[in-house]
């Protein structure tokens, strides 16, 4: 039983989908290694044997304590051990490998395959495996170069957790605990305060920085990292709220990063308009953080992030619309899951709905030296004597930049301004109109 197993068990129990074909592509596996692991559960688990899949998919949702069932007989896939190794080198900095070999209960010689892919993986971020006798393998390279891949790490174990072995999530539990998580936990939402558009990774992100920069602080040549002794605030430093600036395959080559979101955004534009089946102006705007979401769907691919969190919503039915869209964007973003395909849906949604609300003229209200505490007062009145309501309230010294942005068909002011805009009504409001309203309105009270 492995990791997959655990993520088929879930699928199951926690989707009310019956169809497989949509299972499997949430899975990111073919039908035919869908069933595979179906049966494999089916054998060691339920220990029958049942021909027809859909029964026996319908037995195992009503296995009670299947993901235990599974979990209790978990082994660790050539992929974890790599995880574990890589892991345990970054937070150590030294590992004695005939004791690796030991806890991982497997030989040399293949424990020497795994550190041969630890070794290609350590080579992205200019790091390498020295050995030293008597003491072991030792990690060496620029210190920011191994905080940057652990901080990938560390958030790639807190996504995948769930379904890891019980040998990785000790020695990641063993890590929280060394280095004050507690702590850290409690004072992230004063973190994200400081970052907009919380997701449901945000946390786990500005957590796993927080981490990677904090942990064996001694190392640290620098003042920058903490704001006293306790707490890392390097996130606030040098990282946008996805780490754009820390995730870098490598920490001279800034560009392959850049390079392979750009790639990202290109087929994301080149496919949006032929999926809606219409151009969106200014696809990428702050108003809706695509491109941060990208930014994640990129980290995923780097650091081979296996993110199930779409689990947790699966008791919701997914449109086919949705389910579309997640399949188109796969071919170019590997590491899509449903969830992201129904967050950025909803992201072109609202965008739409921007759009929209733009591009329709604007009756608005303009002022300079007025009072604040007045302005309210004053716009109720006049759209009630003038029977309007007004969008937006602007300062004219803010006009010009009010008006690029969008299309306005009437102005209306106390003061005296020179616009000079074709194509809209200008006013200026009466303020005896006003006078006289105010006076009818208290004559009103007093009767």
């Amino acid at each position: 039983m492995t990791s997959k197993h655990i993520q088929v068990a879930l699928i199951l129990k926690k989707s009310q989908i019956n169809d497989y074909k949509i299972l499997t592509r949430m899975l990111n596996i073919t039908p035919s290694t869908f069933f595979s692991y179906l049966r494999d559960i089916e054998t060691i688990i339920l220990k029958k044997d049942e021909p027809d899949v859909k029964i026996l998919m319908k037995d195992l949702k009503e296995t009670s304590n299947l993901v235990h069932l599974i979990k209790s007989q978990q082994n660790i896939t050539k992929d974890e051990r790599v995880l574990y190794i890589i892991f345990k080198i970054l937070t150590a900095r030294v590992i004695n490998v005939t004791r690796l070999s030991e806890n991982l209960n497997v030989t040399r010689r293949t424990l020497n395959y795994d550190l041969d892919k630890v070794k290609l993986k350590l080579e992205r971020y200019n790091l390498s495996l020295v050995s030293f006798k008597n003491i072991g393998l030792n990690i060496v390279g620029e210190e920011i170069n191994i905080r940057r891949m652990l901080l990938g790490y560390i958030l790639k174990i807190f996504i995948e957790k769930d379904f890891l072995p019980k040998i990785i999530r000790n020695e990641f539990a063993s890590f929280l605990k060394r280095n004050n998580y507690k702590f850290i936990k409690k004072n992230i939402p004063s973190l994200e305060m400081e970052v907009e558009d919380s997701f449901y990774y945000n946390e786990l992100a500005l957590i796993s920085a927080c981490l990677a920069f904090s942990c064996n602080s001694d190392e640290m040549e620098t003042e920058v990292y903490y704001i006293n002794d306790k707490f890392s605030i390097i996130i606030l430093k040098i990282v946008e709220p996805y780490f754009r600036k820390i995730l870098k395959y490598r920490y001279y080559e800034p560009d392959i990063y850049s390079d392979k979101l750009k790639e990202y955004e290109e087929y994301f534009k080149n496919i949006i308009p032929k999926f809606f089946g219409f151009n969106i102006q200014n696809i990428f705007q702050k108003k809706v953080p695509i491109r941060k979401w990208l930014v994640f769907l990129l980290i995923k691919e780097i650091f081979e992030i296996n993110d199930f969190y779409f689990l947790n919503i699966l008791k919701n039915n997914f449109s086919e619309k949705i389910d579309l869209l997640t399949n188109k964007l796969k071919k170019k973003l590997p590491r899509i899951t449903i969830y992201d395909g129904f967050v950025i849906y909803f992201f072109i949604l609202n965008l739409l709905s921007i759009e929209k609300e733009n591009s329709s003229k604007k009756i608005i209200f303009i002022y300079e030296n007025i009072p604040k505490i007045l302005i309210n007062d004053l716009v109720k009145t006049i759209e009630i004597i003038y029977s309007i309501k007004f969008d937006n309230i602007i300062r004219f010294k803010l006009l010009g930049k009010y008006l690029k942005n969008n299309q306005v068909s009437s102005i209306y002011s106390l003061e005296n301004f020179n616009v000079s805009e074709k194509n809209m009504n200008y006013m200026k409001i009466s303020i005896s109109d006003i006078l006289i309203s105010k006076q009818n309105k208290r004559g009103c009270i007093s009767c």
